[in-house]
Order: C-alpha cells, then sequence, then structure tokens
C-alpha cells in the first residue's frame, strides 16, 4: 500500500486526474489541458490493546516479556489493518468480475479478471488478496482443452503465485468468502498503490503502566496506534465474484 504520514485526525489527500499528450505544429499554441483535481477523504481511527502481566514473570530474567509483547502486538495490529484493508476494498467502488458459475472456478474466470484490471495496474504493485481455501481451489483447476492447468506437481508452493502475481493469503475473518457460492465475493486482484493507509505521525505507542494492577502484583501495558485505510482509485481493483 502507499503509506502517508499525517498530522491531522480528519483531512484530504489530493489525487488528480490525467492530462492528453496531443502532437503540435511547429509554432503552434500547446494544447490546453486543465486536470481535474478530486481528493480521497479520511479520518483516522483508534486502533488499541492493553494486556497485563504478573511482577513474578517480569521479574524472571529467562525472558524479555516486554519484547515478547511487542512482537505481539505488532501481529496483532498487522492482522487487524489486513482486516481493515481487505474489507474496505470491498466495500468500494471497484466493479466485480463475475465467475460463470456459482459453485466453481475455472481458468477462464481468472483470465477475465485479470484482464479486467487495467494493464497500466498490473505491474509490480498488482497483487491477489484471498483466503487460502480459495487458493485452494484455483489450485485445484485441472488442465483444459486450452492448456490451462492449476499445479504441475506436489513439489512446489500451489499458492504463492497467480498469473505472475503473488498471492496473498488473508485467513484473517474478513468480508471475503472461503466457500464458492452465490454471490459470494472471494478474491480481490489490483494495484495496491493505489491504496493509501494513512497513519498519524509519531506511529504505534506503547507504554507500560506500572500501578495498574500493583494490588494484583501485575503490570498493565496498552498500545494505541492511529490509521485509516482509504482506496485512491477504485478502477484499479477488481473483485471476484461468484455467479
Amino acid at each position: 500500500c502507499r503509506q502517508y504520514i499525517v498530522s491531522t485526525e480528519t483531512g484530504t489527500l489530493p489525487t488528480v486526474g490525467g492530462v492528453a499528450v496531443a502532437v503540435t505544429a511547429e509554432s503552434a499554441a500547446y494544447s490546453n489541458v486543465v486536470p481535474v483535481f478530486t481528493g480521497v477523504t479520511f479520518s483516522l481511527q483508534k486502533f488499541t490493546v492493553s494486556s497485563r502481566v504478573t511482577e513474578e514473570l517480569l521479574a524472571d530474567s529467562a525472558s524479555n516479556v516486554p519484547q515478547i509483547l511487542s512482537e505481539l502486538f505488532d501481529t496483532a495490529f498487522g492482522q487487524s489493518i489486513d482486516t481493515y484493508i481487505t474489507n474496505v476494498v470491498l466495500a468500494s467502488a471497484a466493479a466485480d468480475s463475475t465467475a460463470a458459475s456459482a459453485t466453481a472456478l475455472i481458468a477462464s474466470d481468472l483470465l477475465n479478471i485479470f484482464a479486467a484490471v487495467p494493464a497500466q495496474h498490473r505491474g509490480d504493485n498488482c497483487r491477489w488478496v484471498m483466503p487460502s481455501a480459495i487458493s485452494s481451489f484455483i489450485a485445484g483447476i485441472g488442465v483444459t482443452t486450452a492448456g490451462a492447468r492449476g499445479i504441475a506437481d506436489l513439489a512446489a508452493d500451489p499458492y504463492s503465485q497467480l498469473m505472475g502475481k503473488q498471492v496473498i493469503n488473508n485467513d484473517n475473518t474478513t468480508n471475503l468468502d472461503t466457500t464458492l457460492a452465490t454471490g459470494n465475493e472471494v478474491a480481490i486482484l489490483g494495484d495496491w498503490n493505489q491504496f493509501a493507509l494513512i497513519r498519524k505521525s509519531g506511529g504505534r505507542q506503547i507504554r507500560r503502566l506500572v500501578e495498574r494492577y500493583a494490588e494484583l502484583g501485575e503490570q498493565a501495558f496498552i498500545a494505541s496506534e492511529r490509521n485509516d485505510q482509504e482506496v485512491i482509485l477504485p478502477t484499479a481493483f477488481k473483485i471476484l465474484k461468484m455467479a
């Protein structure tokens, strides 16, 4: 994702449409094209977590409990933000690419969604996002008369790449469905550089509260971060939806 560091709780990220280049005769006036400036509004949300640890465990020299908690918080914040990012794309104006069937995926469904993403957005930042269960359905697509194949054998990782693009398996609880059924949205393909992760300057704050649970012989650790997630250009994303 494209990351922005901001100092305000709300605001607008400026975006602009393209301009057209024209062939101009010698000494002729340049074509005058006024780009259309718009913006993506954001409103930061506060993500928090609180945990507490016994003083006996903190005193144990065999383990660095604050470091363990910091790593635990990193994982929890990452999973939470991943969930929000996925759901924001699904709730955006990104168009569906509808599979031919309600209960099965075939090679042409994947070809169709790939072609539906504009060519300028199928570069290095183009990624698939889907649950592992959907990757399993796709990897099981067999040989067709057109020569398309799910996986050649069981020696290689069947999930990390699809049609030359990295697959990110998001198995957190999101609005992506894990089954093939009527109307289910099962995967996203798009240019993630056209997605904004907006963070408050100062980053994540982690604090140790020594006195909060002192009467219980415990100490508290709290962490918070302010961020928002917004689609910059919905046309850079497509959603694979079952018929």
